[in-house]
Formats: C-alpha cells, structure tokens, sequence
C-alpha cells in the first residue's frame, strides 16, 4: 500500500513539477495544479515534510497566473499557516508564531468578503489555530466556535467535529493549569459525547484528537492505567490509519510511560524506542529527547549502565543540538551519579 501511495504521489510530483514548467498565460491547467499542489502538501504534511509542504505551496508560483482568485489565495495561506504551526512547534524552526498570526489577520477583511461560507469556515480554524499558539486562548476558543457554527449550518459535521475537538482541548488545558479535578473528571461524560459525534461525522482525526485527552484523564485524574492505555492505543491506530505520523511519537511516548508504570519495562522500551524511531523521521525536537531520557532510566534500572549512558549522552546531544533544554537536568543528573 505505501508502495502504491509512493507511485502516485511521484507521479503527481512529475506532472505538477511540468504543470509549472508552462508559462504564466496558460491558465487552462491552473485549476487541476492548484488542487494537486493542496493534495502534495497535505501528503508531505502529514508525513512530516514540512519544508517540502511549504514548498508546494508558495505564493509566488501562484501569483504567476492571472486565474489565481482571493479565495484560492485564502485557503492557500490557511493550509500554509497550519503547516508553518505545526513545523515551529515539532521542529523549533521555521517563522515564529507572531508573524504566522500576523499574517492571518491580513486576511481577515478579504476572506469575510467571501461569498465561499466553507472558506470562511476554514480560514477562521486557521485563525483559531494561530491565536491559540499565541497564547490567545480566548481568541482561539471564539474562532473555533465560529468555525464550527459555520461548518453546522453548512451541515459539514466532518469539519465541525475537528472544531469541538480542539474547544475542548483548550477548555481541558485550562482546567488542568487551575488544577480544576472535579472539572476535569466532569469532561469525562462530554468527551464520551464528542467520540460519539466525531465517529458518527467519520472523522478519524478528531476522534484520534478526543480519544487522547480522554485518556489523560483517566491517567492523570483517576488512575486508571488500564482505561488511559485502551483511550491511548486507539487514538494511535486512527493516527497510523490516516498516515498522520506528525502525532504518532507522542502516542508511543504515552503509551510507554503508562507500561511503566505497569511494571511491563520490556514492553516500554518497545514503546519508547517507536516513539524515538518516528520523531526521528519528523525531527520532533522534544521527543528526540524525552524517550532517550525514558529509556536511559529504565537501562539504569535494569542494570545495564552502559546502554543508559548511550541514551543520556544522545539526550544530551540532541537537546544541545537543537537548543531544546527542557526536562534535561534528569540526564544531568543521572550521568553526574553514573560517574561518580
């Protein structure tokens, strides 16, 4: 199957790559070019290629063709936004957070012009996206709210399920820095609701999206690993399902870090060693880091001093490499005692 995917894409790669070979005026092909490269970037995306994402997306090859509309530009520059997020936040590089806003706002006076209600909807998500990795949740919660109402009244319950699940992932993050447990556990019975809504809308990424933060509470708030590893697990499948590796590492990680606590340390070095292996593969900064850290404590633990001390010096490594410190005095610590 990903043989196949491969083949296609490359085939697709070849004739957008000859699609902008031909000049500014032949705008016969335009609207077949702008779909692909939407297509391309989502695939490369998805995959964790982000410059290569970005790529396909520039605007400048688009402002070479006289057919490229205010709506193309809109939803071009929203894909673009969520990719640009997405690559700052994993990857710690790329255009910082308040230019990314910036230019979102930019658009604002045009995309609410739009007669497209569906861009509209998509451009505010995108918004909201971008004020909630500026620390604006309030802005953030009011964009994915009018987000959703739009996609309801379109009747696109796909698109509306994505939106929900991000209000209560803000909602949940704020109840968890009140330290607000009777409030979390209470979301419990709306996260239930959200899964129900989302599996009915067929909306993998939203309920892979609820499937998580549900079992956060089970972890965090009742203790139950059995219940927290079984919300955990699904939400990896429906990742691995529609190739969303970007979120893939988190899920391993968590999945490990609950098999510790089982006692289960074969099974978590397993875990944690997949979580390396994929943030790798998307250069997800802080998961080249914190499964080294994980991994390096249970060496330790089983005895295998050398093995442990590979894993913090590459923590190490790769905090100092990508300026990414978080979380590493525990391999600090554990080395200064290893040497001691």
């Amino acid at each position: 199957m990903r043989l196949q995917t491969a083949i296609f894409l490359l085939t697709m790669v070849c004739q957008f790559t000859a699609l902008f070979s031909q000049t500014a005026k032949n705008d016969a092909s335009f609207e077949r070019l702008f779909g692909d490269a939407l297509l391309l970037a989502r695939s490369s995306f998805y995959e964790g290629k982000f410059a290569e994402a970005e790529n396909y997306l520039q605007l400048s090859y688009f402002e070479k063709f006289e057919s490229f509309t205010d709506d193309q530009r809109i939803l071009l520059m929203s894909r673009l936004s969520e990719i640009q997020i997405f690559k700052r936040s994993l990857q710690q590089s790329g255009i910082e957070f308040p230019v990314i806003l910036e230019e979102m706002q930019n658009l604002s006076v045009t995309a609410k012009a739009s007669k497209n209600t569906g861009l509209l909807a998509g451009y505010y998500s995108s918004l909201a996206r971008a004020y909630l990795y500026n620390a604006y949740g309030d802005s953030a919660l009011h964009y994915f709210k009018e987000s959703q109402t739009l996609y309801e009244d379109l009747g696109d319950n796909y698109n509306a399920a994505y939106q929900r699940a991000m209000q209560m992932m803000i909602n949940q993050g704020r109840h968890i820095r009140a330290k607000a447990a009777d409030e979390l556990v209470s979301m419990i019975t709306d996260y239930e609701e959200e899964i129900e809504f989302a599996g009915t809308a067929k909306n993998k990424m939203a309920l892979a999206f609820n499937a998580r933060h549900l079992g956060r509470i089970y972890l965090e708030q009742l203790q139950d690993l059995d219940e927290a590893y079984r919300f955990y697990e699904h939400s990896l499948r429906l990742r691995e399902e529609i190739g969303f590796r970007v979120y893939i590492s988190p899920s391993y990680f968590s999945l490990g870090e609950i098999l510790v606590e089982k006692g289960n340390t074969e099974e978590a070095i397993a875990m944690f060693e997949k979580s390396l292996q994929v943030a790798e593969e998307v250069h997800f900064v802080r998961y080249l880091i914190r499964p080294r850290i994980k991994l390096g404590n249970l060496y330790l633990k089983t005895g295998n001093r050398e093995k442990a001390n590979e894993y913090y010096e590459a923590a190490l490594k790769a905090a100092s490499i990508n300026q990414y410190m978080p979380g590493i005095d525990t391999a600090l610590q554990k080395l200064a005692e290893m040497h001691n």
